[in-house]
């Protein structure tokens, strides 16, 4: 087991550099949620490294910035009282939209069904003669 004092994890992650891709998704992500300032950003990056650095890896990646991001921007985002998910979860799916194709890909397949079903349901409940319909020619 190794043991890391204080000291040697901040010479540690001063070597670490974060890819400009992943600067780039830490910055849109904060975009995208309405974080106010840097401080997230900066946040995010120097967690990151940490999180790196204590692992004893010298290369951050992306599975790295999904562990954090949830811990750094989940007490930075507005609340809204009336809003089913927490921000913990908005921020992981967010996450998942921007780095998981397939992800984006189902949850579009979904919007789609649910979609096809509600007008089918809207169809079926009109009738001639309400106010949804014009009365059948026969």
């Amino acid at each position: 087991m190794v043991v890391y004092t204080h000291t040697s994890l901040l010479c540690l992650s001063c070597r670490i550099k974060v890819p400009r891709n992943l600067q780039l998704l830490i910055s849109d992500m904060c975009s995208r949620l309405n974080v106010d300032g840097l401080r997230g950003d900066l946040v995010v990056n120097r967690a990151v490294k940490a999180l790196v650095a204590y692992e004893g890896r010298n290369q951050v990646t992306q599975t790295d910035v999904g562990r954090v991001v949830p811990l750094c921007l989940n007490h930075r985002l507005r609340k809204d009282p009336l809003d089913p998910i927490d921000s913990g979860t908005k921020v992981q799916i967010l996450f998942k939209r921007l780095t998981d194709p397939e992800f984006l890909k189902r949850e579009e397949e979904a919007k789609k069904k649910q979609e096809a079903a509600a007008a089918a349901a809207a169809k079926a409940n009109k009738k001639a003669g309400s106010w949804g319909g014009l009365p059948s020619k026969r």
